[in-house]
C-alpha cells in the first residue's frame, strides 16, 4: 500500500478565485515540507491548472457539482486515510465534513474561513438564510480547527456560527507566492493598458461581481482627471454592465477591461495607484499583494482585512464603503503626491508563503500528534 498522505488539500475545482489560489499556494508550501501531499480536485478543469504545484499528487473525484462529491471524497478518504484535510469556501467545507463522517478513520478536518459569513449569509432570503446559517454552523462546529483570515473575520465568524472565538485561529494569507519578484518583472504592453514611460495606472484585480462594488470605483475614477487610466484586471458577470457605467459616464477611453490575467503581479509592479472597493472581505490577498510590491494603496474599510493589513491606515488610505467622493479624493491625492511605501511594502513582505505554512502546519499536524 502506498504511503499515507500527510495533508490533503480539497478544492472544487481550478477556476480563478482568491480561495482557490491561496490553496494551491498552500499547497506548493506544504511539499516543500512534507513528503507526501495531495491536491484533491472534484474537477481538474479551470485557470489555475498551471498553478498545480508539480511535487503534488492530483487527485481527480470527477465530480463537478457539490451534491456529487461527498461520495468520491470519503472513498478517497476511507482508502487514502490522510493524516489532515484541508479545505476552504462553505460549500466545500460542507462536503468535506459529510464525507469525513461517511469514511470515519482519523483525519484531522481544519475548515478554512476565506470571506465573512455574516455577509454571505446576508445575500440569501430569510428562509434559505437561517437554514445555511444552521447547516454552516453545525458543520465548523464539527471541525477539529476552523481557521479565519483575518482577526475580523474570526470575530464574524464566532458570532455568526456561535461558537466559542477561542476555537477559531488566525492566519493571513498565503499570498506571496516565492517567485513573486520574478513574476512582477513579466513584461506589459499596450495591449494591457500600459505604455513605458505612459500615463499613471489606478490598478484594481479581481472579479468583476457586486461584492467587489467596482461600481463604485469607476463612478470615482471619473472625477480623477486624465491622463490617469483604470486598469481592471479579471472577469465577472458584471462586464457588460461596468464597461457600460464606462461608457455613460465618458470615461470608456481611459478604463481597460484586461480580463483574467494568471500573472497579475506584473500589473501591480507598474501601477501608480492599487485600490480596493469592496463592500465585504474576509483578507484581501490582492491588497497584500500589491503592497508587497511597493506600490500605494487606496482600500474601503469594509468587513474584513484593509483596516488590520494597513495598521488602521498608517500603511494606507482607508475610505468609506461606497463613499464615491471620498474614493476619488483619495486616489487624486495618491496620484498627485505618491506616499512613502517602504514601510507598508517590508510589512506585507512578512506573510511569506514559509511563514503562512508553518502556522498552518501547527494546526494541520500538531506536535503533540507526531510531526
Amino acid at each position: 500500500m502506498s504511503a499515507r498522505p500527510d495533508v490533503a488539500v480539497f478544492l472544487p475545482g481550478l477556476e480563478a478565485g482568491g480561495a482557490e489560489r491561496a490553496l494551491l499556494l498552500l499547497a506548493r508550501g506544504l511539499c516543500d515540507h512534507l513528503q507526501a501531499v495531495d491536491l484533491v480536485v472534484a474537477r481538474v478543469s479551470g485557470d489555475y491548472v498551471g498553478l498545480v504545484p508539480p511535487s503534488a499528487r492530483l487527485v481527480d473525484l470527477s465530480a463537478p457539482r457539490a451534491r456529487y462529491q461527498v461520495g468520491p471524497l470519503s472513498r478517497y478518504l476511507r482508502r487514502e486515510r490522510p493524516r489532515a484535510l484541508v479545505t476552504s469556501l462553505v460549500d466545500s467545507s460542507l462536503v468535506a465534513l459529510a464525507a469525513r463522517r461517511i469514511a470515519g478513520g482519523d483525519t484531522r478536518l481544519v475548515l478554512r474561513l476565506a470571506s465573512t459569513l455574516s455577509h454571505q449569509f446576508g445575500a440569501w432570503r430569510l428562509p434559505g438564510r437561517l437554514a445555511l446559517r444552521a447547516v454552516t454552523a453545525a458543520t465548523y462546529r464539527f471541525a477539529d480547527v476552523v481557521v479565519a483570515v483575518s482577526r475580523g473575520a474570526a470575530d464574524d465568524a464566532a458570532r455568526t456560527l456561535r461558537i466559542p472565538r477561542r476555537r477559531v485561529h488566525v492566519i493571513y494569507g498565503p499570498h506571496l507566492p516565492p517567485n513573486l519578484d520574478t513574476l512582477a518583472a513579466e513584461p506589459v504592453g499596450p495591449d494591457d493598458g500600459f505604455e513605458e514611460g505612459g500615463d499613471p495606472v489606478v490598478l484594481a484585480c479581481g472579479r468583476l461581481v457586486p461584492e467587489k462594488d467596482l461600481v463604485t470605483l469607476i463612478r470615482a475614477f471619473a472625477s480623477v482627471p486624465p491622463p490617469a487610466r483604470l486598469v481592471l484586471v479579471g472577469q465577472g458577470p458584471e462586464r457588460a454592465a461596468l464597461e457600460a457605467l464606462a461608457d455613460d459616464l465618458g470615461i470608456a477611453s481611459r478604463v481597460r477591461f484586461t480580463g483574467f490575467a494568471i500573472n497579475p503581479f506584473r500589473f501591480m509592479a507598474r501601477c501608480a495607484v492599487y485600490a480596493h472597493s469592496a463592500r465585504y472581505e474576509g483578507m484581501p490577498g490582492s491588497l497584500v499583494q500589491a503592497m508587497a510590491l511597493g506600490c500605494p494603496v487606496v482600500a474601503t474599510d469594509c468587513p474584513h482585512g484593509p483596516r488590520e493589513i494597513l495598521r488602521d491606515g498608517e500603511l494606507g488610505t482607508l475610505v468609506g464603503v461606497g463613499d464615491v467622493d471620498a474614493l476619488s479624493a483619495a486616489l487624486g491625492r495618491a496620484l498627485r503626491v505618491p506616499p512613502e511605501v517602504g514601510e507598508a511594502r517590508a510589512h506585507a513582505r512578512r506573510f511569506s508563503l514559509p511563514r503562512v505554512t508553518g502556522e498552518y502546519l501547527d494546526v494541520l499536524l500538531p506536535r503533540d500528534a507526531g510531526r
